[in-house]
């Protein structure tokens, strides 16, 4: 594990849009932050090659798998299932990756643990930490947070801050904080990244 970080930026659900990811990355506190984090979806919309080389670029960026990623690659790869039928935006996305863009993508963990200073082991995840499929809200059943969470380990101090819903969000479930991200995509006007670190 690497040395644990001040502070973390967390983005999710850029979904290939190249103008939203660069106001976010400019904004003062994403630029101060000891590291990045951006908890999947990043390529399946309009510019996928160009969010994934931005991406691949920045320093101290750590990139976690989301379900549209893992569509990604079965789709450039020919396996996706004959029976479903994937969005047109994500097919072609695909279709635009080159080689290294899908393996990238294909290498992309999920989720990721991370010693954050002041919160001691942090999840991060896109959906839930036992699935990047699975959606688990602020009003959620309690009992289907515990279910979500029963992989982890007692260590981890912090649940996971998630993509999914449009503003984000904190519940204390579990013995647990839980934290959303947001979507960045969906941002009305200016969405600030979520950040943790001490006095935060």
């Amino acid at each position: 594990m690497t040395e644990a970080a001040d502070s973390v930026a967390v983005l999710a659900d850029i979904r290939g849009v190249l103008p939203v990811l660069d106001a976010v990355l400019a904004e003062p506190e994403v630029r101060a932050a000891d590291r990045i984090v951006v908890c999947g979806d990043h390529a399946a919309g309009p510019q996928p090659a160009e969010v994934l080389d931005r991406l691949s670029a920045l320093d101290d960026v750590v990139l976690v798998r989301g379900n549209a990623d893992r569509d990604l690659v079965a789709l450039a790869r020919g396996e996706y299932p004959a029976d479903e039928q994937p969005y047109p935006v994500d097919a072609w996305a695909a279709a635009q990756l080159t080689p290294a863009h899908v393996e990238l993508l294909a290498r992309l963990p999920h989720p990721v643990v991370l010693d954050v200073r002041g919160f001691g082991l942090v999840v991060f995840c896109h959906g839930t930490p036992r699935d990047d499929n699975e959606v688990v809200l602020v009003d959620t059943r309690l009992e289907r947070w515990a279910e979500a969470f029963a992989g982890l380990t007692a260590r981890g101090r912090a649940g996971p801050p998630r993509g999914g819903p449009a503003r984000p969000r904190s519940r204390a479930v579990v013995r647990r904080c839980c934290w959303s991200s947001g979507s960045s995509w969906r941002s009305e006007g200016r969405l600030p990244p979520f950040r943790t670190g001490p006095g935060r």
